[in-house]
């Protein structure tokens, strides 16, 4: 199912570059907030890896390279360690373990915090369900300037996943001047996962997109206000 596999994808590729940023960094944080944070950190973080590997000609080493990026920060981030110290007691010698405590998330955090994910997920899905229909006849895009918009983005997007920085594709032989860096991610979920690019413009990324915007904010307000506050903002 290409949704299923551009999420997926989405999260190799911008949690792994992000936890190893964040892990160590954020140990003391709840497991909610620090997925919150890799994802955030990981999504602003992974289009200047890319950049930099198509500037060496290096973009097929990509996908290998975020999956160690992963193991790396949860290699960093990893709980349970054990600290040993030793007593002398006479002449007896005791082993002492003492295993640290984290944070964890609590109940009432993680449903709010779903609420609102669901909530823009549901607002993302109506406003992109019936923005793309493939038909015996050829592909129907329905919209007016912001469909317009997509369709343009796409095309960054499209020419990105062969060519880094991207070339301009609707003036062919000049480079692109404008800010492709966000649709670095969807270029190359396009190019080692197989999703259509359209399907990720018109139905999956932003969706996604609010998402993580909605749980980045409600994270952030959390820290500093109670809970009702933070769903609330």
């Amino acid at each position: 199912m290409p949704l299923v596999i551009f999420l997926l994808a989405w999260f190799i590729f911008t949690g792994g570059p992000g936890i190893a940023i964040t892990g160590r960094l954020t140990r003391d944080l709840d497991p909610l907030r620090r997925s919150v944070v890799a994802l955030g950190v990981g999504t602003a973080a992974v289009p200047v890896l890319i950049n930099v590997l198509g500037r060496l000609h290096l973009v097929p080493a990509f996908p290998y390279l975020v999956v160690a990026l992963g193991g790396l920060g949860l290699w960093l981030a990893r709980g349970g360690l054990t600290n040993e110290s030793t007593a002398s007691i006479g002449r007896t010698k005791v082993l002492s373990h003492t295993t640290p405590r984290y944070a964890t998330t609590s109940r009432g955090d993680l449903i709010a915090c779903a609420a609102v994910v669901a909530l823009a997920v549901g607002l993302g899905i109506i406003v992109f369900a019936h923005r793309l229909e493939t038909t015996p006849d050829g592909i129907v895009l329905y919209g007016e300037y912001d469909t317009a918009d997509l369709t343009y983005y796409s095309g960054e997007a499209s020419e990105a996943s062969h060519t880094i920085p991207p070339m301009a594709f609707y003036y062919s032989g000049h480079k692109l001047n404008a800010a492709y860096f966000p649709h670095l991610i969807f270029a190359m979920i396009h190019r080692f996962a197989k999703v259509p690019i359209l399907s990720i413009y018109f139905q999956y990324a932003w969706p996604t997109f609010l998402a993580l915007s909605a749980a980045t904010g409600f994270m952030l307000v959390r820290a500093i206000a109670s809970r009702g506050v933070a769903t609330l903002a």
